[in-house]
């Protein structure tokens, strides 16, 4: 009776709490993760994993609880991860832990070259020799665009989405 009570008790001091689940991190995606925390000094602590995105190749899941816990989670095609090359697949996590990690926006300006002006741009574009020869600059330039990041909304987005393939 005395384990019984104390079953039901820890049931519900358990039901009643903030609980949270410890991040899930795909193995195959952390050497991405591990680049992207060294480079920035940040720790992922959210879900990294493949699953379904629809008609995108990447997305981040933004979501606040009441607790004031916000829950984030990347989410990348496997296919498109399976089928592209080292730098593809780079720069569309980078994007997604552009979302999730530094709450960016997308962002569609390019330079006079014509090549995107970040990694946040909306479409992939990490298979171009142009972004393998001016890794460092999109480096750069996604810090820059947390360090200087305003937001344009005080409203949580549930969803961001990531990029498109070409």
């Amino acid at each position: 009776m005395i384990k019984l009570n104390l079953t039901l008790l820890s049931s519900l001091l358990i039901g009643c709490s903030s609980f949270h689940a410890a991040p899930y991190q795909d193995k195959e995606l952390r050497p991405f993760i591990a680049e992207f925390e060294e480079a920035y000094g940040i720790s992922i602590n959210y879900t990294v994993t493949f699953g379904d995105t629809g008609e995108y190749i990447g997305e981040c899941e933004i979501t606040p609880y009441y607790d004031g816990y916000i829950k984030r989670k990347v989410i990348i095609n496997k296919v498109f991860y399976d089928e592209n090359t080292y730098y593809s697949r780079q720069q569309l996590l980078f994007h997604e832990f552009g979302h999730c990690s530094f709450n960016l926006e997308h962002n569609t300006q390019l330079l006079d070259n014509g090549q995107p002006v970040s990694i946040m741009y909306p479409t992939e574009f990490g298979y171009s020799s142009y972004y393998k020869t001016h890794l460092s600059y999109y480096m750069e330039q996604l810090w820059t665009s947390y360090i200087n990041y305003v937001p344009k909304s005080t409203n949580w987005k549930t969803s961001q989405k990531g990029c498109h393939s070409y």
